[in-house]
């Protein structure tokens, strides 16, 4: 995913953000702020729930400024912050076309063409 937090006239910071690469710890912060598991609030994240995405940046955030408390967490527009799909999950969807339902294909397709144009020229994802 890509996560972007444009707060009012500040430069936009954009960072790359993998659920499943996020250490333990941080994960269990993430469940005390969030009120909810660690994969429920990275789905909410996706949604665009409020709390979601203030724990979301309160995480990204800690990684310049170690100490900070989640309620010092900035606070922000709903549109400051945005969740969009990064390359990763948009190859993984576009391999699995296929498995969308058939009302709903050429509306996923259109939005995976869409996203991967973005990306284009960029190199493509290491694998594991």
């Amino acid at each position: 995913m890509i996560v972007t937090y444009a707060p009012g006239g500040g430069e936009p910071r954009r960072w790359e953000f993998a659920p499943n690469q996020v250490d333990v710890e941080s994960a269990e912060l993430i469940e005390v702020h969030a009120g909810t598991s660690f994969t429920e609030w990275a789905r909410s994240t996706m949604e665009g729930r409020a709390r979601a995405l203030r724990v979301l940046l309160w995480y990204f955030l800690r990684k310049d400024l170690p100490t900070l408390r989640f309620e010092d967490t900035p606070k922000f527009n709903m549109g400051a912050v945005r969740v969009d799909l990064g390359r990763t999950e948009l190859l993984e969807l576009q391999s699995n076309l296929d498995k969308v339902p058939a009302a709903k294909r050429d509306q996923v397709r259109a939005v995976v063409e869409s996203g991967l144009a973005e990306f284009e020229g960029e190199p493509l994802p290491k694998v594991d």
